[in-house]
């Protein structure tokens, strides 16, 4: 199972966002792709805009004829997927709260009469 699979799945927002700043801490830190705008890598991730922000300069570079060296074009490939898969998943998360303040509360049957 790949980290987007598993961010696809999250079952919160926190989880989201730890799973991408690990991800962040793993690949970007460390150099990930030399080119690509260093905001990538900044840490912490300040919300969904942020997610989309960076998800956006990926695919950006991606989409440009000059995708850095091998190994860099593999880091930026995986990450549009890893970043792109964040973003849509706190956009659903967002989605499916009822007031804005955590996940909806259980459906509860009413009684028949």
């Amino acid at each position: 199972m790949k980290i987007d699979d598993v961010i696809r799945d999250a079952p919160s927002e926190g989880v989201v966002y730890f799973l991408l700043a690990a991800y962040i801490d793993a690949v970007w830190r460390e150099g990930g792709a030399g080119g690509v705008h260093p905001v990538v890598a900044k840490l912490p991730l300040s919300g969904v805009d942020d997610v989309e922000a960076r998800f956006n300069l990926l695919a950006a570079e991606v989409s440009r004829a000059g995708v850095p060296g091998p190994r860099g074009g593999e880091v930026i490939q995986a990450s549009v997927a890893v970043f792109g898969a964040a973003a849509q998943r706190l956009r659903r998360l967002r989605g499916e709260r009822d007031d804005g303040l955590g996940a909806p509360a259980p459906a509860t049957a009413l009684p028949t009469a």
